[in-house]
């Protein structure tokens, strides 16, 4: 399965993706489920020139980043880091 051995590999980066750790499964649910589609739309946005495009890319941007901040202040305030650095 592609999508098994793809998380496989980013376990080998980050532990907590190989225990399916509660934050990593719901952030990555989120971003599938909710930014992914958004990602959609905004594209269609851009290509039709609608006049909300920028809001997507904005609302998009920013549960990116918002994402991106979580999961490094998580790791950052582990007892334990969880993160592969070689």
């Amino acid at each position: 399965d592609f999508l098994a051995q793809l998380w496989k590999e980013y376990g080998m980066g980050d532990s907590r993706y190989a225990v399916s750790d509660t934050f990593v499964v719901s952030m990555e649910t989120c971003t599938a489920f909710i930014e992914g589609p958004l990602c959609l739309l905004t594209a269609y946005a851009i290509v039709r020139r609608a006049p909300w495009r920028h809001a997507t890319q904005l609302t998009v941007s920013l549960g990116q980043l918002y994402g991106c901040v979580l999961y490094f202040a998580t790791e950052e305030l582990a007892p334990q880091p969880h993160c592969f650095v070689g």
